[in-house]
């Protein structure tokens, strides 16, 4: 992302029903401040109890004791050298931060500004251009104005929320 990073906690709670992340999307997340390290521990001990073959930093994540916490960072950069990114690392972000914001829309001041500055730290994806509300909606797209950008939103999130939930873990 860039400078103009938007932050906000995602609770493990709201993303673990969406989406089993990998751990290159746990890094990625963790960096950009959407999870924080309890959440990174509950994510990687899911891992472990699904019985995923984990990395050595993977392993000693998923079996932090909540006074260990202070290891998260160490543990998190481990596997970040160890595993590349991958170009669609931030697909799941993209879905999770605009899933957190359009059920906590009351939280934010303007919440089309934050999508905005989403879309440009995620490098505008293509899929998102109807939900931004300077543009002109995709052709044949109706109807027009918030209406049609929360009724856009709402169809993104249903469509991307099935396709998460249906990848294998």
């Amino acid at each position: 992302m860039n400078e103009e990073q938007v932050e906000f906690l995602i609770p493990w709670d709201f993303i673990a029903p969406r989406v089993t992340l990998t751990p290159e999307e746990l890094v990625m997340g963790y960096h950009r401040g959407w999870i924080n390290s309890g959440a990174a521990v509950a994510l990687a001990l899911e891992w472990y109890q699904a019985g995923r073959i984990l990395e050595s930093e993977e392993e000693a994540l998923a079996l932090l004791l909540s006074n260990n916490l202070d290891r998260v960072p160490d543990l998190i950069g481990a596997i970040r050298r160890r595993r590349a990114p991958k170009n669609d690392d931030s697909l799941v972000w993209q879905y999770l931060t605009l899933a957190w914001i359009h059920e906590h829309q009351s939280e934010f001041i303007d919440l089309f500004v934050v999508v905005e500055m989403l879309w440009s730290g995620f490098g505008y994806p293509e899929s998102w251009s109807g939900l931004i509300r300077y543009l002109p909606p995709p052709l044949g797209e109706v109807p027009l104005g918030v209406n049609g950008i929360m009724t856009r939103w709402r169809i993104y999130i249903e469509s991307e929320g099935a396709k998460f939930r249906n990848r294998p873990a």
